[in-house]
């Protein structure tokens, strides 16, 4: 009677005997409260996408003091990836791809892995020769220990995420960094470089099994050209190719030791932005011409004969 006088208080509709089966309530109390009922409703539709979800294959692997699983799962929107990484504090990180993506994520790091070959190929020989030095002329104090460098980098955009993949070294080894770049969030793996190609042997294996062959699922996306980069001093440009609902856009982004920008240029205005680059370089260079050749002694030398002086990144200007 209590609970009826509460919930006529309330003006809510009190629960039936059958909502509470442990609380009977008297026959005067009828038809459940809303409140219950969408709760009831919210929890059934949450647990009905929990078991949509279905596990079709699984690989775990155990690279020093931490584990990695890499998932094969389908749900309503189709066939996914999914990448876990477990560190030793029990904490998880997830990285979620289609199967298309994961090709395209798989390519890229057997490419780091092959440069991972050759570095460490080059660092074996500079050790020796290191050695054979310290042999000849005694024990002296090495340089500085080796920070968090950057060796390599790929980038892989799809719609609605974006994925890098940095082959990094610092004074433990080296390792690769992966990071899913969402609207939302940010989310990154740490694989050591033993087990960067144990990784790649697994997502081939699971794709070689479950991916159809086929890229109809972004069928509605326009073929974009090839990302480029280019080596300036100590950094690193890319410029990649994207599109998302809004459009199709340019991505410069320049990458450091420890830091990453970029901007976003949409088609519609890539004339106008080439026009203004264009026209600064000429500018520019026009300076520079002027500035050396004030610089420079009267001479008695024709003036079609001039000697420029390399930029920055190693070419000479146009």
């Amino acid at each position: 009677l209590y609970k009826c006088l509460q919930y006529e208080s309330l003006n809510i509709p009190s629960p039936t005997k059958h909502a509470f089966a442990d609380d009977a309530l008297p026959s005067q109390c009828s038809s459940p409260p809303k409140s219950v009922t969408i709760r009831t409703l919210f929890m059934s539709n949450d647990l009905g996408d929990i078991h949509d979800e279905v596990d079709l294959g699984s690989v775990a692997l155990q690279v020093q003091r931490k584990r990695f699983y890499v998932d094969v799962k389908r749900n309503r929107r189709g066939i996914f990836m999914k990448i876990a990484e477990v560190g030793p504090d029990g904490q998880k990180a997830r990285i979620l791809l289609t199967l298309n993506a994961a090709i395209e994520l798989r390519e890229k790091l057997k490419d780091l892995i092959d440069v991972l070959d050759e570095v460490l190929k080059k660092d074996e020989n500079e050790s020796s020769s290191e050695t054979k030095e310290k042999n000849e002329t005694g024990n002296k104090t090495s340089g500085t220990a080796p920070g968090d460098d950057l060796i390599k980098s790929h980038i892989v955009n799809f719609p609605f995420r974006r994925y890098f993949l940095d082959l990094k070294r610092n004074k433990r080894g080296h390792f690769l960094r992966l990071t899913m770049l969402s609207t939302l969030n940010r989310i990154q793996l740490a694989v050591p470089s033993e087990g960067m190609l144990d990784l790649y042997n697994a997502m081939n294996d699971l794709l070689n099994k479950w991916w159809s062959g086929s890229r109809a699922e972004d069928h509605k996306d326009p073929k974009l050209p090839e990302s480029k980069s280019m080596r300036v001093d100590n950094r690193t440009l890319y410029f990649d190719s994207a599109h998302n609902r809004f459009g199709t856009y340019l991505r410069i982004s320049e990458v450091r030791t420890s830091s990453r920008t970029a901007i976003t240029i949409p088609v519609r205005s890539l004339f106008r932005f080439r026009d203004i680059i264009n026209g600064l370089a000429e500018d520019l260079t026009k300076i520079k011409l002027n500035k050396t050749s004030d610089n420079q002694p009267p001479s008695d030398e024709s003036d079609d004969v001039k000697e420029i002086a390399p930029t920055t990144n190693g070419d000479n200007p146009s």
